[in-house]
């Protein structure tokens, strides 16, 4: 009988053990606050995230849940050309964090389009990061590059 009495107060400890480490395991799982952020640019435009944790991420495989992060709204990036004169385009963001929380690349378009990205998001309930954005003036690629230089962001959970 020792021997029942002692299987049944091991499970006992093992069921505790496992409610007391919960909380633990579900940080450890991600701890990314979801839904929407919001923020400005150092341009002073207004900047809108989502964040999701689903499959389907552009960058990783389709059957493993990810943490997905978009712009819910595209936000406004103000470009200065070497004539002085301005134009515009928008940031569209739309990729899948590593564990740490952290978003970046770099991708080139038809017309000379460069992107850069870093961005970070916190456990804590933040996004912080910044975008460089280069183009050429026609779709054919010629003509003066204009620049948005290196424009910072952040945002809250909201």
């Amino acid at each position: 009988m020792n021997r029942t009495h002692s299987r049944s107060g091991l499970a006992i400890l093992a069921v505790a053990g496992l409610l007391m480490a919960l909380p633990a395991l579900s940080f450890a799982a991600g701890g990314f606050k979801l839904g929407s952020y919001s923020g400005k640019t150092s341009q002073h435009y207004k900047i809108v995230f989502r964040l999701v944790h689903a499959p389907g991420c552009p960058g990783r495989n389709y059957t493993l849940a990810t943490y997905c992060l978009s712009t819910k709204t595209q936000a406004y990036l103000a470009l200065k050309c070497p004539d002085g004169t301005m134009s515009n385009n928008y940031i569209d963001i739309l990729g899948s964090l590593n564990k740490a929380g952290v978003l970046k690349g770099t991708s080139r378009g038809s017309n000379e389009i460069v992107d850069q990205i870093y961005l970070k998001v916190s456990r804590k309930g933040t996004i912080a990061g910044w975008v460089k954005y280069r183009q050429a003036e026609s779709i054919e690629g010629t003509g003066p590059t204009c620049s948005s230089g290196k424009v910072t962001f952040s945002a809250q959970h909201v």
